[in-house]
């Protein structure tokens, strides 16, 4: 039986496949479960008491509400150690008026 691992930050998350009804191997889901997305948290409260400089702490200004999604790619090397790591973020934009967006990597 083979087993994923995939190490991010430090953190080893394993997943087993599932087995079925003849108790063999099956891959049920390829996805690594998450936990459910925190929502309504300002990131920079507080940020100012970091030293970060004043455009650094600016919010982004939309005219509605904005669909963030986000592909995560970690690739592992051979001592199970991250290698790299690819972020492919895409927002949408709902509403129509004047805009900002600021993402700062």
């Amino acid at each position: 039986m083979r087993r994923a691992a995939v190490a991010v930050a430090g953190l080893l998350a394993v997943a087993a496949p599932a087995l079925d009804a003849a108790g063999a191997g099956t891959r049920a889901n390829d996805a690594i479960p998450l936990a459910a997305p925190v929502r309504n948290v300002d990131p920079l409260a507080g940020a100012s008491a970091l030293g970060l400089r004043k455009d650094r702490l600016l919010t982004s200004v939309v005219p509605g509400p904005v669909r963030n999604t986000e592909d995560l790619t970690v690739s592992v090397g051979p001592d199970g150690a991250p290698a790299a790591v690819e972020d492919v973020q895409q927002l949408v934009l709902h509403g129509s008026g004047a805009y900002i967006v600021r993402e700062l990597g």
